[in-house]
């Protein structure tokens, strides 16, 4: 199985998804639509796998494999022995969310075809301090029948349960990975895999401005968040990093744009919390 997507086979468009667009306020969170993400997720390597029905959505997960000598890009694209050594928390997990002095968990839910995802976890809420972010996704909570409910539903019956705390089974960053990234002196970034397979490059001004790479929105590099930040906050942010290995850590547009549909963009990415790592 390859490591990673080969961007170039799923025909991806030389631009990056179109600008998101609101939509009207009586529409439904609850997306049965052509689900491009239907039957697959990324693993904590970056593997596209299939989900497991017998066992709901899971990820596979296997020990990255550096290539040989003779398979490593050219030197201009990030290798592997020189990337930021991280451990990020993945995988499924059951966690226990208290509500806080206000009945509040400080998150929103969205339904994307047969999913439900935290579309927001507010910084420093209770469901942040238990480790939950944006983009994790709910597969079970205690009490609740999650069959075909929309999150605008389901936000409403937690409201209203008189429970102090909320039993969840979560699935933790199952469309969000992390690429290599190199920016060399001109001023273009060249990034890869994890183990040292080249994707390809674009000009770091492309990136700054549309703060993503391809159809992938570039949510945070080297741990700093910077998907809330503007195009010369993030044009400073990756110029400092000329020379160097960074990460890039990105998560597919059509899931971002569908998750911060009906949001407050600017006050919402301020404020939204993603799943933690340990660096």
């Amino acid at each position: 199985m390859a490591q990673y997507p080969n961007l170039a086979e799923f025909a991806l468009p030389n631009e990056p998804c179109p600008p998101y667009t609101e939509v009207p306020e009586s529409c439904s969170d609850d997306d049965y639509g052509p689900d491009v993400l239907e039957g697959l997720m990324y693993n904590d390597q970056g593997e596209l796998v299939p989900v497991h029905e017998d066992d709901g959505p899971s990820i596979a997960l296997s020990t990255p494999i550096v290539p040989p000598k003779d398979d490593l890009p050219p030197a201009i694209y990030p290798r592997p022995m020189k990337a930021p050594s991280t451990n990020i928390f993945s995988g499924k997990q059951e966690v226990v969310v208290p509500r806080d002095a206000n009945g509040k968990i400080g998150v929103k839910i969205t339904r994307m075809g047969p999913r439900l995802f935290f579309s927001y976890v507010e910084v420093n809420s209770n469901a942040a301090k238990c480790g939950l972010g944006f983009g994790d996704q709910i597969l079970a909570i205690s009490g609740y029948n999650l069959n075909r409910m929309t999150g605008t539903k389901l936000m409403s019956a937690m409201s209203q349960s008189k429970c102090s705390e909320f039993h969840m089974v979560v699935l933790r960053r199952p469309f969000d990975f992390d690429l290599l990234g190199h920016v060399n002196s001109k001023l273009v970034l060249y990034y890869s895999t994890k183990q040292g397979k080249a994707l390809g490059s674009i000009k770091l001004h492309r990136v700054a401005r549309t703060c993503a790479i391809k159809n992938l929105k570039l949510l945070a590099v080297n741990g700093n968040v910077i998907f809330h930040k503007k195009e010369d906050q993030i044009m400073n942010i990756l110029n400092s990093t000329v020379g160097q290995t960074i990460t890039l850590r990105v998560m597919p547009m059509s899931l971002y744009h569908h998750l911060m549909r009906r949001q407050d963009h600017e006050s919402a990415k301020k404020m939204m919390q993603l799943s933690p790592r340990i660096l």
